[in-house]
């Protein structure tokens, strides 16, 4: 039976889920989800194969695994079936499990202060809204930039921090987990033991530093992700990030 893999390719979160997917050659169709659009449909199917009706009314996110009947409803958890079921080395060690997730835990928390900080800029660009919209809507003008500046400030909302922080507290978020990143590979090539799920996070969460040129972002939106001044401080992390992708994903 086939996988589905409910999922945003640019997402750093996405990526995350496809990449353990993919080390242990488990087969899956992505889904693109469609934030706002999809919200729906997406809580129907949360509902539905987890056997809870408050799904239909709570806040459902992407990625999502459906695996045999089953649902697997964020990174993590698709990445432990992954674990269970896979063939390649696992990548949350029982030995290294807390150390594992700490890791994860950082990376979650710089992507989310980077996300409230990207947002804010998608939301004041008429150019970059506009490379969101599909080909065919993108011939709306400003009625297209308008639902597209009106579903980001949806997912805005969806992911507002508690309690809400200036730019700069999200900006010294991100700096102190690449402080921790860099201090770590200087003198391991990877963050725990072998490479891991760790590393996964970690790398992956960097695109909202510097995305990636394989990063599926158009280049407003790449200016809209890039915290240059972080990159610039980090290079140490920066380089960890590109030879990761290169030796474990390219």
């Amino acid at each position: 039976m086939t996988a589905f893999l409910v999922q945003l390719p640019y997402s750093p979160w996405s990526l995350r889920a496809r990449w353990a997917l993919e080390h242990h050659h488990i087969d899956f169709r992505p889904v693109m989800h469609l934030p706002m659009i999809a919200e729906p449909a997406l809580r129907a199917v949360w509902a539905v194969l987890r056997r809870d009706p408050t799904k239909l009314f709570a806040k459902a996110t992407v990625p999502i695994l459906v695996d045999g009947g089953e649902l697997y409803g964020n990174s993590l958890e698709i990445a432990e079936h992954a674990d269970a079921v896979g063939t390649d080395t696992k990548l949350i060690p029982e030995a290294s499990r807390s150390e594992v997730l700490s890791w994860i835990d950082a990376a979650d928390r710089m992507l989310e202060a980077g996300r409230m900080r990207l947002m804010d800029r998608l939301i004041a660009s008429d150019a970059a809204l506009r490379e969101l919209l599909p080909p065919p809507l993108r011939s709306l003008g400003p009625l297209g930039i308008a639902t597209a500046r009106m579903s980001s400030k949806y997912v805005k909302s969806k992911y507002v921090l508690d309690p809400p922080r200036a730019a700069p507290e999200l900006e010294a978020a991100m700096d102190a987990v690449l402080e921790r990143v860099d201090k770590k590979i200087a003198s391991h090539p990877y963050l725990v033991g072998d490479f891991s799920l760790a590393d996964i996070a970690i790398a992956g969460a960097l695109d909202m530093v510097a995305p990636r040129p394989a990063t599926p972002l158009g280049p407003e939106n790449r200016k809209v992700w890039t915290e240059a001044h972080l990159a610039a401080a980090h290079p140490v992390a920066m380089a960890y990030r590109d030879r990761v992708f290169a030796e474990r994903r390219n």
